[in-house]
């Protein structure tokens, strides 16, 4: 559920920050946008096993994020060509 969350969240807020308040050109637009899309990092199951913190579920998250950007990048790709 967090993942999810994450993807669409994260997406979604920068293309609102791209689109209201950076006056950059459409290719540094697009890449801003595209990088929204890449996973979490594998650097948060490391800090959680270190720390001990819910290592579970942030394991979880970073491999749902993996595989959901394959498809997410794919479609994120599509949306850029199209909004800017």
């Amino acid at each position: 559920m967090y993942s999810i969350f994450r993807s669409l969240v994260l997406t979604l807020s920068a293309y609102l920050v791209i689109v209201l308040f950076m006056d950059i050109n459409n290719e540094l637009k697009r890449f801003l946008f595209l990088q929204s899309g890449i996973p979490a990092a594998i650097s948060l199951a490391v800090f959680a096993e270190r720390y001990e913190y819910k290592l579970a579920e942030i394991t979880g998250i970073v491999i749902i994020t993996s595989i959901l950007s394959f498809i997410g990048l794919i479609l994120l790709f599509f949306i850029s060509e199209i909004a800017f």
